[in-house]
């Protein structure tokens, strides 16, 4: 994942937005983190996650629902933070619209690729702050590694 921006300039949710079509692109307290596109295993990997718990959430009559990426958080109520979780759990409904969510998700997961390895364990510990995520967990592939951090 490439930072982008010029020093002392912070960009916005517009900036993404002018993005050229199809460039994707994370916006983290007023940096522009360009994203490379997943890989085949990322995608399978996604996919079986998603599958798991929405099966579960079904099982279980759960009202939450799953999102795969790109699914647009939109953290605090400012133009500074624009994110895309690799996999957004959301059980408030009141969060979603038709552009996102607004606010934390109940859970994200995170799947690390080489290209977003530094993204994923350097800037998202930005976002693991109380107040943005309340579970985060990072699934490393080759590793069968699974971090989750729980914030009350």
């Amino acid at each position: 994942m490439e930072e982008s921006g010029i020093k002392g300039v912070s960009c916005t949710i517009d900036d993404i937005y002018a993005l050229p079509e199809g460039e994707r692109a994370e916006l983290i307290e007023g940096k522009i983190y360009y994203m490379e596109p997943p890989s085949s295993e990322h995608q399978r990997i996604s996919y079986f996650i998603v599958r798991k718990i929405s099966d579960y959430i079904d099982r279980e009559k759960g009202d939450c629902e799953v999102f795969l990426a790109p699914f647009t958080v939109f953290l605090n109520e400012d133009d500074r933070n624009y994110v895309e979780p690799d996999i957004s759990v959301i059980c408030e409904k009141s969060k979603l619209e038709d552009k996102g969510c607004n606010g934390a998700p109940d859970w994200i997961i995170e799947i690390v690729s080489m290209g977003s390895r530094k993204m994923d364990y350097d800037a998202r510990q930005i976002r693991s702050l109380p107040g943005y995520f309340m579970r985060i967990g990072i699934l490393e592939p080759g590793f069968l590694k699974l971090s989750l951090k729980i914030f009350a």
